[in-house]
């Protein structure tokens, strides 16, 4: 039995959409060429499925805004540190430390522009991987949010073996995981006015994979969060955008890597990153 089906758009003051429908009878013994023909109007369904598709969009175009505002804002506040340190070191003739300052500024103002230039695929966050050392972007890392006045209070233990392979990765990109949660420990510590915070680092390596460990002395990660401690736009903290953590688990994905949350034994939140070394 054949089935056509034809769409078709009526023009005048208000268009309207309809779908014609043209199916023979199904007990005619001969071709007789007698057809039944349903008319159906369809501008409803279009203009709900055209809003749904606009809809979409600037869902996807919100989405994408918080992103760079997060993203923005972590090095933003760090270049804003350093500015405002530059007087004080100036002032007491520290010029060895009013270098470091405007290296780190430059540095950030890089990442900054490499991270922008990435905006125009956001979808798909562009990863360009070379044998790189983990040691230094973690250096780099500390050194760029110690000077942050959410990390005054707080102890940064690195422990890390003098001999760990390179890995192929892409550090700008794992700078800015590292940078996320860095901060989310140190924004954890700080919810609960404790008198001295400690985040450690430590990392490990065996023959396929490094496993890099950051935990805090926070107030821990709450179970009914652990299901939902990756999903986007997800967030604990009142400020928040809950697009750092999604954001890490995407560039770690792409990585070949995982990330994963638990609560240590004596207290407080530690999130595992396991990486590829090939």
């Amino acid at each position: 039995m054949e089935i056509a089906s034809h769409l078709i758009r009526l023009k005048g003051k208000d268009d309207i959409i309809v779908r014609i429908h043209f199916s023979p009878f199904a007990f005619s013994e001969d071709d007789s060429g007698e057809r039944i023909i349903i008319i159906e109007d369809i501008t409803r369904r279009m203009l709900i499925e055209r809003y749904l598709v606009v809809s979409e969009k600037m869902v996807a175009k919100g989405e994408m805004a918080a992103a760079i505002g997060h993203e923005m804002n972590n090095y933003l506040t760090a270049i804003m540190s350093g500015a405002q340190l530059l007087p004080k070191y100036i002032e007491s003739e520290r010029f060895e430390k009013v270098s470091e300052k405007v290296e780190s500024i430059v540095n950030s103002i890089d990442r900054m522009k490499r991270f922008t230039a990435g905006l125009m695929d956001f979808s798909a966050l562009e990863t360009n991987k070379s044998l790189s050392e983990l040691a230094p972007v973690i250096d780099d890392v500390v050194f760029f949010v110690k000077p942050q006045q959410r990390f005054k209070n707080i102890d940064i233990e690195i422990d890390m073996p003098p001999d760990l392979p390179g890995i192929m990765m892409d550090p700008g990109q794992i700078h800015q995981v590292l940078l996320n949660l860095l901060i989310n420990a140190a924004d954890a510590i700080n919810s609960r006015k404790a008198e001295k915070g400690v985040v450690k680092i430590s990392v490990e390596a065996d023959d396929s994979n490094v496993t890099l460990t950051i935990s805090d002395n926070g107030p821990g990660i709450p179970e009914e969060i652990f299901p939902r401690l990756f999903e986007p736009h997800f967030t604990s903290k009142e400020k928040g955008h809950g697009l750092g953590l999604a954001t890490c688990k995407k560039i770690l994905e792409g990585h070949g890597g995982q990330i994963t949350g638990i609560n240590n034994p004596d207290g407080g939140a530690c999130i595992v990153i396991t990486l590829p070394l090939r």
